[in-house]
């Protein structure tokens, strides 16, 4: 029995020092792409070029716009949105780890039980699973 644990642990550092190695990969990717893909929307505008085919793919220039609220100007923007009568755009959340942080609290509070006033309107899933740092 001991051997199998030893087996299976074993794999599991191993896969997650494989899963690291790719996610590290895939950010190298991420950033390669973006590089050449900045690059060549510059030659293109360089070149007056707002389209061209090569290899049976087309390429485009397209304009993407980003758009963001200024954090501390939130609640001002909220309360504009409201006013000119586009409050449907507003959406509350609740961040999973800032909601499960508070029903911990609230489940200790109440000796181990979620306080009834949550019954129904949360849903509690646990999970064993096997950590791993350095010794």
């Amino acid at each position: 029995m001991e051997e199998r644990i030893f087996e299976l642990a074993d794999n599991l550092s191993e896969l997650n020092d494989r899963k690291k190695e790719l996610e590290q990969e895939l950010k190298d990717l991420k950033q390669n792409i973006s590089e050449t893909n900045e690059s060549l929307a510059q030659e293109m505008v360089n070149e007056e070029l707002q389209n061209f085919t090569r290899n049976g793919l087309m390429f485009y220039l397209q304009t993407q716009t980003y758009v963001s609220d200024v954090a501390s100007e939130r609640e001002v923007l909220f309360e504009k949105l409201r006013d000119q009568g586009f409050g449907d755009l507003i959406k509350e959340t609740v961040h999973p780890s800032t909601l499960r942080g508070f029903v911990k609290e609230q489940i200790e509070q109440e000796g181990g039980d979620l306080p009834g006033w949550l019954d129904g309107l949360i849903s509690i899933y646990e999970q064993e699973q096997v950590r791993m740092r350095k010794s």
